[in-house]
């Protein structure tokens, strides 16, 4: 639970699913994996552990503190990253009803719907 996890996790994962998402619609599609980001985010992960400042940060208002830089970027952040960037590796099926309806019926749906219909089948 450290913030340099949280940062390259979170930019792991949404890179990873935009970016094979935009490619998913080329003719030749172009899929990148997790690996690729797990390759990439290991010096990403040094250099932020050698630049972040390592001084307590306290929450106001309460008696919780946490620290940016713990230690040395280790294994268990590492392997924590990967599996955020293989939650956005895989795409979301129901993107492609919507693309479906929009490309070969001429219709739009609203927003609101495509929204609900990509979150309701990401449930399970």
């Amino acid at each position: 639970m450290t913030f340099r996890t949280w940062l390259l996790g979170t930019i792991a994962c949404a890179l990873l699913a935009f970016m094979n998402q935009f490619f998913g619609y080329r003719n030749n599609q172009l899929s990148i994996s997790a690996i690729s980001a797990q390759i990439v985010v290991l010096p990403l992960g040094k250099l932020l552990a050698s630049t972040l400042p390592s001084k307590l940060i306290t929450i106001p208002g309460t008696n919780l503190s946490f620290s940016l830089n713990p230690g040395p970027f280790n294994i268990k952040e590492h392997v924590l990253i990967t599996i955020f960037a293989n939650c956005g590796a895989n795409s979301v099926y129901a993107v492609n009803i919507v693309t479906i309806v929009k490309a070969f019926y001429h219709k739009s749906l609203h927003p609101l719907a495509a929204y609900l219909l990509v979150q309701t089948t990401q449930v399970i």
